[in-house]
């Protein structure tokens, strides 16, 4: 998902998330975002049902952003949209054979799936973005086609993220090689991004 530094809601609201969802969860610092964008990658790891939750809660924040607050507030566009970090084997299955599975998610939940081009990947960084927006900003839709993703990203080897990862070594395209995300197993791990939003993408 992405939302603003202001949607986070401070160290108290991301306390109550991590104790109503039962959920670990990790956000990046403030200056450290997800190569080439202003989105600060948000870490969370727990049982499906509960990394599911948490993820409903944030995009619930974002869509409920008060565009008084001033800069970092989201825009209305962002608002029909959430996004998520998965690993480059789960994007792939994501799109599915000759797109197979964006047209089943399309037509079951009436979503756009966009996940991150070949021309748009990081070298060094095995991961990539996916991006669930509705025309209608219907929230069950997009959440529901979403946690699909996540948990099918979940069940694969290699399908989740890494918390200890630093963005910073691919800043300039380049870095070392990856470390192997999280084993999927019972425990779903994947990381949502939270657009700081000065300039940042909509």
């Amino acid at each position: 998902a992405v939302v603003s530094t202001q949607s986070t809601g401070g160290g108290d609201e991301m306390k109550k998330l991590k104790e109503d969802t039962s959920c670990f969860v990790k956000i990046s610092q403030n200056n450290k975002y997800f190569p080439n964008s202003r989105d600060r990658p948000c870490y969370v790891e727990g049982e499906p049902e509960n990394v599911n939750r948490a993820l409903r809660i944030i995009q619930d924040k974002i869509t409920n952003d008060n565009a008084k607050r001033g800069p970092g507030t989201v825009d209305e566009q962002r608002k029909k949209a959430c996004k998520v970090i998965i690993g480059s084997n789960a994007a792939g299955k994501t799109i599915g054979k000759g797109g197979e599975n964006v047209i089943r998610l399309k037509e079951s939940f009436n979503v756009f799936v966009k996940v991150m081009s070949r021309e748009e990947i990081i070298q060094g960084l095995d991961e990539r973005t996916v991006t669930v927006s509705s025309n209608t900003g219907n929230l069950d839709n997009i959440m529901d086609a979403t946690c699909d993703i996540v948990n099918m990203a979940a069940q694969m080897t290699n399908g989740g993220t890494d918390k200890n990862l630093d963005y910073d070594y691919f800043m300039g395209g380049e870095g070392p090689p990856p470390v192997a995300a999280p084993g999927a197993g019972a425990n779903n791990s994947f990381n949502n991004s939270f657009n700081s939003n000065s300039g940042g993408r909509g």
